[in-house]
């Protein structure tokens, strides 16, 4: 990794948060790993701008949670024999026994087919830890922004339906596709290369063999070894058969290339009868397709033109597979491996899980952190003090080494809420000023409309089940301005304490909008955050540990004050989680033995491609 301080990086950056409307956070509790609940909502109470924290209960509640120890303390039944035909599955399992289960849903973008029920309902009967999407965070706004104005199912319902059955079950939710934007830079990459590289007549079979075979000529050329856990593949003929809706997207292409057929057809008739083939002089239906039967047969030497044409065609078709297939397959592949080791991570109690709210308009988190500061003089000077445990803290996508100097471009309101509130604490200059620095790994944000009318869909059975202690009365009277978000975050608990080092004053290039480039530098000391929780205007602030083994034998109270850890095995076998969202959930001790169960849901041209790659993929070297 760089140390140049010219790298830049963006915390959390939203660079769409404005475009597509609504933007905010609310806490989501799946089954297997109940998130740290924090809120900051610009106008709201605390209780009603993110959800309630998870509760703990009495062991005896989730009794009925505890299963055979032979199926690793998991009461979910196993849903194999019982899924659509455009499910494929693969299982893995790493050094320490723990059993990976993957559900690769092939389904089809388009209206007209039954994916997104399909796809909600593999979720539901899975009941999954972690659910990738074949999806990034712009393309995911501009679904969910378009679904609530729609009337009827649009491009994208099974995508949609993933990312509503996933924040339901709340689990954990991954955008595992590359960046659109990303793909037209990697085609011209592909296609304009050396001379030698466009002759390379072994790479174009293997990439046009790879097409065959991902379009399902041939799924078992995919499988690896035959045993137990080989995958599943998906048999392209058996899917299509039971939901022929899912031919709709083929239907315009087949069109234009019968037409073409056609065409090509009457010209060579016309040709061979030494008139040209205009409307005037039409050729009978019935010598079309004798020449046409006659071309197939024979085979008629095509001309220069064609062959050079043909050729064209090949090394498009195989550059294509190359950036639009076998690229995203190792993507997603990917992504879901990294979903399934960030899920046994939390598990394990080695990541955290967060929520919070925040507002992407300027001036409610100017009006958000007028309020906290008159609540809370006194303490700023605390948290924001050298002598603090309490420091403003960035969630990186790259950890912070030790020396390193980082370059932050920021521009959302809530980072520059934050620089302006630690300057504030310094009599106007922030340099000097400490800041905690984690590492988020995965990241998702939505609207928080949207996943408020998510939640109403079920609102009134969790209303019938007070074991959940989730308030939706306080919620739903709760008004939500368009640019609210809802962020989900998956964090390290150790942090990095840097120093800012400089702060350059600016503006964006076509908003005109306040930005500041700020200069971090890496120190050596790394901090245990003891938790994580949101300022109202929308930034996390993390309560750091005095040393590590206090952070040990010592737990801090919602008030401040510290008391012992109970660390005996007894007492985390008897302590249980409940969340807002599901049933009661086991201890992390116990959850952290049964297996993990991810859902990719992708097109149908990668389900294959993915399965093949998750079949040989390592878990354990995503940790």
């Amino acid at each position: 990794m760089s140390r140049a301080a010219g790298r830049v990086d963006e915390p959390e950056t939203l660079a769409h948060a404005c475009a597509h409307g609504g933007v905010g956070m609310a806490t989501l509790a799946p089954a297997s790993a109940p998130p740290i609940a924090v809120c900051a909502h610009a106008g709201t109470r605390r209780g009603s701008a993110a959800r309630r924290a998870p509760r703990r209960v009495a062991a005896t509640r989730a009794s009925g949670r505890v299963a055979d120890a032979s199926v690793a303390s998991d009461a979910r039944p196993s849903p194999r024999g019982a899924l659509p035909r455009c499910v494929g599955t693969v299982t893995r399992t790493d050094s320490r026994g723990r059993r990976y289960e993957f559900y690769v849903v092939g389904t089809v973008h388009t209206p007209g087919c039954a994916s997104a029920e399909e796809v909600r309902e593999v979720i539901e009967r899975v009941r999954p830890d972690a659910v990738v999407l074949e999806l990034d965070q712009e393309r995911l706004d501009i679904t969910v922004a378009r679904s609530m104005v729609a009337t009827s199912a649009e491009y994208g319902a099974d995508l949609l339906a993933g990312a509503v059955a996933a924040e339901r079950l709340g689990a954990l939710v991954v955008l595992g596709d590359a960046k659109a934007r990303s793909l037209p830079d990697l085609a011209r990459a592909k296609m304009l290369t050396s001379p030698a590289d466009l002759a390379d007549l072994p790479r174009l079979w293997r990439s046009l063999r790879y097409l065959g075979r991902a379009l399902g000529a041939s799924a078992d050329a995919f499988a690896a070894k035959p045993d137990a856990d080989a995958p599943r593949f998906v048999r392209f003929a058996e899917a299509l058969a039971a939901d022929p809706g899912k031919l709709v997207p083929l239907r315009g292409p087949a069109a234009m290339a019968a037409l073409a057929l056609i065409a090509s057809a009457r010209e060579g008739v016309a040709a061979a009868h030494g008139v040209a083939a205009t409307p005037s002089q039409a050729v009978s239906p019935l010598a079309t397709l004798a020449t046409l039967a006659s071309s197939v047969a024979v085979g008629l030497a095509p001309s220069p033109a064609d062959a050079v044409a043909t050729a064209l065609t090949a090394l498009v078709a195989g550059r294509a597979t190359e950036v639009l297939l076998e690229a995203r397959d190792e993507v997603l592949a990917a992504s879901a491996a990294r979903a399934a080791a960030v899920a046994a991570a939390t598990d394990r109690g080695a990541l955290r899980r967060v929520a919070h709210a925040f507002d992407a308009d300027a001036d409610a988190t100017a009006a958000a952190t007028a309020s906290a500061r008159a609540d809370a003089d006194a303490e700023s000077s605390r948290r924001f003090g050298s002598a603090s445990v309490t420091l403003p803290c960035f969630t990186l996508r790259r950890p912070l080494r030790a020396g390193e100097t980082r370059r932050l471009n920021l521009f959302e309101p809530r980072w520059l809420a934050m620089i302006d509130a630690v300057a504030e604490a310094r009599g106007g200059d922030p340099r000097g000023a400490e800041i905690a620095c984690g590492l988020a790994v995965n990241r998702r944000y939505v609207s928080r409309a949207w996943l408020r009318d998510v939640d109403a869909k079920d609102a009134e059975a969790r209303r019938e089940d007070a074991s959940y202690g989730d308030d939706l009365s306080a919620r739903d009277d709760e008004t939500l301005s368009p640019s609210c978000r809802s962020a989900d975050l998956v964090v390290e608990p150790f942090v990095r304490v840097a120093k800012i080092v400089d702060v350059r004053e600016g503006t964006r290039a076509v908003t005109g909008a306040r930005r500041l480039e700020v200069f971090l530098q890496g120190g050596e000391e790394t901090r245990r955050a003891e938790r994580f929780e949101a300022h109202p205007a929308g930034y996390l602030r993390a309560t750091l540990a005095e040393n590590e083994s206090d952070s040990e034998t010592t737990k801090q109270t919602p008030d401040g004050k510290k008391e012992a850890r109970d660390t005996s095995a007894a007492a985390a076998a008897a302590e249980i989680v409940v969340g807002p969202r599901g049933p009661p959930a086991n201890s992390a001790a116990s959850r952290a033995s049964r297996p993990v169960r991810v859902v990719c849901v992708v097109g149908l041209a990668h389900c294959n491609g993915v399965l093949s790659r998750l079949a040989d993929a390592n878990v354990e070297a995503y940790r």
